[in-house]
């Protein structure tokens, strides 16, 4: 046990994930951007920030974080939109 605790406090994010800029959304951004900019960089999900009226986000940061969004979210929205019996 005392091997795992060593491998999870001694081994940094940096050398696990690759070294790339950090990829995120405004509050503001469609559902087709969303999905868009997720597939265009091969990840599932992204942070949400507080974007101004034109959508841009000024500072990301922990005080305009608002949450994650995440390939699997978006479905289950759309799944849960679609009339009863839509998919049959």
């Amino acid at each position: 046990m005392s091997d795992i605790k060593t491998l999870l406090t001694g081994t940094l994010i940096s050398t696990v994930i690759p070294n790339r800029p950090l990829v995120y959304l405004g509050h503001q951004a469609s559902i087709g951007d969303v999905l868009e900019l997720l597939s265009s960089h091969g990840i599932l999900s992204a942070p949400v920030f507080t974007a101004n009226t034109d959508g841009v986000v000024d500072k990301p940061g922990i005080g305009t974080l608002l949450g994650f969004v995440d390939v699997w979210a978006v479905l289950v929205a759309f799944l849960q939109s679609l009339p009863a019996g839509e998919l049959a």
